[in-house]
């Protein structure tokens, strides 16, 4: 299983007033997802689930971003998206 240590986090440019690092994997089950890192603290981190490259907002995980995260948080929601049935 992937967790949070296997995420690559790449400048992504300027969002609003701030740059912050983003990185995105997709799963072999059709899920996956976009991991930024707080702009005011970059000790806490933002998920959001993909279904294929599109947000998605109806998963068991959470119905928005999970947001103020701390790497263990991450690494806990990754693996319970990884053991979601085969996105349809």
């Amino acid at each position: 299983m992937l967790n949070f240590s296997d995420l690559v986090f790449k400048e992504r440019g300027e969002i609003g007033p701030f740059s912050t690092p983003r990185a995105e994997v997709n799963f072999a089950n059709g899920y996956g997802v976009s991991v930024f890192s707080e702009p005011n603290d970059r000790s806490f981190y933002e998920l959001a689930v993909l279904k294929g490259d599109l947000l998605y907002y109806d998963s068991p995980v959470t119905d928005d971003v999970l947001r103020w995260q701390t790497p263990s948080e991450i690494s806990e929601a990754m693996e319970t998206i990884q053991k979601l049935e085969e996105a349809q």
